[in-house]
């Protein structure tokens, strides 16, 4: 009796699926893994700071961060004079090449000279170093620091290039915009506190449009400008503050 063999008409080892629609999945399985993680990190880092002070925050970091910038002793100590005494954290004008403020690791404080020489009133110079302090104070650069480096040294291990990292980035940038409407909210108080209308704070930025958008810290990613502005007039009309007066920053 002849024995016949029936050919096999379909090899079941191997997925029906297209290998690219099984590609995608597996890549945006990957994705939300990597942004549950970072999400995961962020939380965690908001609660790890909590535990950790401004003066711990000083000794881990020194100046060593600090030391990368050129500073300009003179036009520091005419920014510490118009703050005051009263002014307790470590503030500096440093030539950047660039428009720009930001608050370092370390509880620093870096305005550009090229920022402080451009701006015509003392009411805009207290609102970009009210931001920074609020940077400062909330805590914002250990965390970034606490949600940030574990993800990059996850992506290094795994040879994953920089776009990968944009994208987490881009998907988190909400939070960072939270953050920096959180900096202007405190800006506005410390303007207040030193006695100045605070309306007037907003002049040079509307005058140097992009300009607020450098007004940056070693945390953030920041709103785009107009809608920035607008969120900022309408927070000094509901507090009642005044803004029809401004006062030169030099004689």
């Amino acid at each position: 009796m002849k024995i016949v063999v029936k050919e096999i008409s379909e090899n079941y080892n191997i997925s029906r699926e297209p290998l690219i629609k099984s590609g995608i999945k597996l890549i945006s399985m990957f994705l939300l893994i990597i942004i549950t993680l970072y999400v995961f990190l962020i939380i965690i880092g908001n609660i790890l700071v909590n535990y950790i002070s401004i003066e711990t925050e000083k000794k881990w970091f020194g100046d060593s961060f600090l030391s990368e910038f050129k500073i300009n002793n003179d036009l520091t100590k005419q920014l510490r004079g118009i703050l005051g005494s009263d002014f307790k954290y470590d503030i500096y004008v440093a030539n950047l090449g660039e428009e720009n403020a930001y608050t370092l690791p370390g509880a620093k404080i870096i305005i550009s000279e090229s920022l402080y020489n451009n701006i015509e009133h003392k009411n805009s110079l207290l609102f970009i170093v009210g931001h920074e302090v609020a940077h400062l104070e909330n805590r914002d650069v250990l965390k970034k620091i606490f949600s940030d480096f574990p993800i990059k040294i996850l992506l290094i291990v795994l040879g994953i290039n920089d776009d990968i990292g944009y994208s987490v980035n881009g998907i988190t940038n909400i939070y960072s915009k939270n953050i920096e409407y959180s900096a202007d909210k405190k800006a506005i108080d410390f303007v207040y506190n030193y006695s100045l209308d605070v309306g007037c704070s907003l002049d040079f930025f509307e005058n140097n449009n992009s300009l607020l958008d450098n007004v940056s810290s070693f945390a953030s990613s920041h709103p785009i400008t107009k809608s920035r502005i607008d969120k900022i007039k309408t927070l000094i009309k509901e507090k009642g503050y005044n803004s029809n007066s401004c006062e030169l920053l030099r004689d």
